[in-house]
């Protein structure tokens, strides 16, 4: 047994031939994907991407295997179809789907098993011999007395009574028989009429559904001319706030001589931080407004929206910014550093990446610091505006802050407007879980990399004749693929949940590299238009996206215990 060969009996590749050798065979998968061993043209509407494959037994390697693979349509054996996986033979006939392309499995050279074996004639006599008739004297039989005429009419009267009673019993009999078998008939032919109008119906049915779902994917452009006009630019400025004081929390700066060279010295004011006992390194905060800077800044992202009325999706790192990590990136280096542990030594700290890293998990909202005029609990940031901006228009409008995942970089905000908004269409919460790597993702979003564009506006008030001029966003459509699906809590085989670890939670890890900074909390799509994720970020090489999953519990009302 050296290969298998596949012989197409119709559909697009009929009377083609192809071999596969059995040396180190495993499996060969059977679908439209272009990535399968035996790939079925487009045209052949009735196949899945995925529809089957067939295994070799790994006991007997002379036994073969046909599996359905989830296919929409189903897999038949010589006419039958099947469940889940049968027993294939050489010679066998395989049709996918019902009415579908069809082709021969046959092994080269056939199994033992496959050859029919030579009848043997026997030579024994098959025939009896005849028997001859043995002739014997017959002796005439003695002589009755005779019958009365009464006697012989009244037999012959009993008689045919009794022929015309069976006749008619015979006669009865045979209607019913008749009868029987036209309703039998009947009932058989009416039974295949109705199973074969549903199957006619189903493979319509079938059919319809496969060139809807074809007919609605979404390439770039068709998502940027839908939803382009769903997605929206958010503009912020924050600050940190001390809520017992109300008064805004400062970075902490000291004066220090600076050599400027011939002689001469600068004073400068350098920022200072502290590291703590566990190790953490934060800004040294205060609440002293001398020598010192508000824990604050401004930012860009992307949102979309997801109902009629104007609630919004987008990151917690763009609505909340002092709940993220991402302002410590904004931190000023080099600086001093000062250790709790040894406060009488400060030390350089110097603009390197290592130092970076360690300002790069300083939450503001979640300071560790303790013993000074706060309490680490009693800080919240607070937005000084918080902007929400369509395409191509330059109307900003202000936005407010529903709620914040605790699970994951998602907020949902809030504008009101008297229009009724264009939502995008949300895929499932289960999504993630069928997704699969290599699938193609649409993002859009406003990133700071892009050009912007200016309009001037005269002003028509008589009491402020000013101009004004502001930018006017419009959408980046970026394309690429999902590179990685990224599980954050998972069940390693053989152990339990607590044995396995991720440096993030739930993700998609795209291919897409042409986004940055301002497109974080734009819209990821799947290639049928619907929004799986939630654009959260990238850099030079690689993005990722939060899973739609939560999002869809930020608009819900979830219950954490029963």
């Amino acid at each position: 047994m050296d290969r298998i060969v596949i012989k197409h009996l119709n559909g697009a590749r009929a009377n083609q031939e192809e071999s596969f050798s059995l040396d180190k065979f495993i499996a060969l998968t059977i679908g439209r994907d272009p990535s399968l061993d035996v790939k079925f043209d487009p045209n052949d509407d009735l196949v899945s991407r995925n529809h089957a494959k067939i295994e070799r037994d790994g006991a007997d390697g002379n036994k073969f295997r046909l599996v359905d693979t989830g296919s929409r349509n189903g897999v038949f054996i010589n006419g039958a179809k099947i469940t889940s996986n049968s027993d294939l033979h050489h010679g066998d006939v395989v049709r996918l789907g019902p009415g579908g392309p069809e082709f021969l499995f046959n092994l080269d050279p056939p199994p033992p098993a496959a050859l029919k074996a030579t009848r043997v004639v026997e030579t024994s006599a098959a025939m009896k011999t005849a028997r001859e008739a043995t002739v014997t004297s017959v002796e005439p039989p003695p002589v009755r007395p005779g019958v009365g005429r009464e006697t012989v009419e009244r037999m012959v009267s009993a008689a045919e009574s009794s022929s015309k009673k069976q006749m008619v019993n015979w006669v009865a009999g045979l209607v019913g028989v008749v009868v029987l078998a036209s309703g039998a008939l009947f009932w058989y032919q009416k039974k295949q009429a109705a199973e074969s109008k549903q199957e006619t119906e189903q493979v319509a049915k079938t059919f319809a559904d496969d060139k809807k779902q074809r007919g609605e994917k979404y390439d770039a452009a068709r998502v940027a001319a839908e939803y382009g006009g769903s997605t929206v630019y958010i503009e912020a400025s924050w600050k940190l706030i001390d809520t017992r004081s109300k008064k805004a929390v400062h970075h902490k700066y000291q004066p220090v001589k600076t050599d400027v060279g011939a002689g001469k010295t600068e004073r400068r004011f350098v920022p200072l931080y502290v590291q703590l006992a566990d190790g953490t390194i934060e800004p040294w905060l205060t609440s002293e407004e001398n020598n010192s800077l508000i824990v604050g800044g401004f930012h860009s992202g992307s949102g979309y929206v997801v109902t009629d009325n104007g609630f919004i999706l987008t990151n917690r790192h763009v609505a909340e910014a002092w709940s993220s990590v991402g302002p410590a990136s904004q931190l000023p280096l080099p600086g001093i550093l000062v250790r709790v542990n040894d406060p009488e030594r400060p030390v350089t700290f110097e603009n390197n990446a290592q130092n970076r890293a360690a300002l790069g998990r300083w939450v503001p909202a979640r300071s560790k610091q303790t013993g000074r005029a706060w309490d680490p609990k009693n800080l919240i940031g607070e937005n000084q505006y918080f902007d929400v901006t369509f395409a191509k228009s330059k109307t900003r409008i202000p936005a407010r802050i529903v709620k914040v995942s605790d699970e994951a970089d998602v907020a949902l905000i809030k504008i009101d407007t008297p229009k009724a908004l264009k939502p995008v269409q949300l895929a499932p919460a289960d999504t993630y879980d069928t997704l699969k790597q290599g699938e193609p993702v649409i993002v859009l979003g406003y990133p700071g990399v892009s050009p912007k564009v200016f309009v001037r506006t005269e002003s028509q008030d008589p009491f402020v004749n000013t101009a004004t001029v502001v930018s006017v966003p419009d959408n980046t459509v970026s394309v690429g693929a999902i590179g990685r699906l990224i599980r954050g809590t998972q069940t390693p085989t053989g152990g339990s949940k607590s044995d396995y670890f991720s440096e993030i939670r739930d993700m998609y890890q795209l291919t897409i590299n042409s986004t940055g900074p301002g497109n974080s909390g734009g819209p990821t799509f799947d290639e049928k238009g619907r929004v799986i994720g939630i654009y959260s970020a990238g850099n030079d090489t690689l993005s990722f996206a939060v899973p739609i999953k939560y999002g869809l519990d930020l608009m819900d009302i979830k219950q954490v215990i029963k």
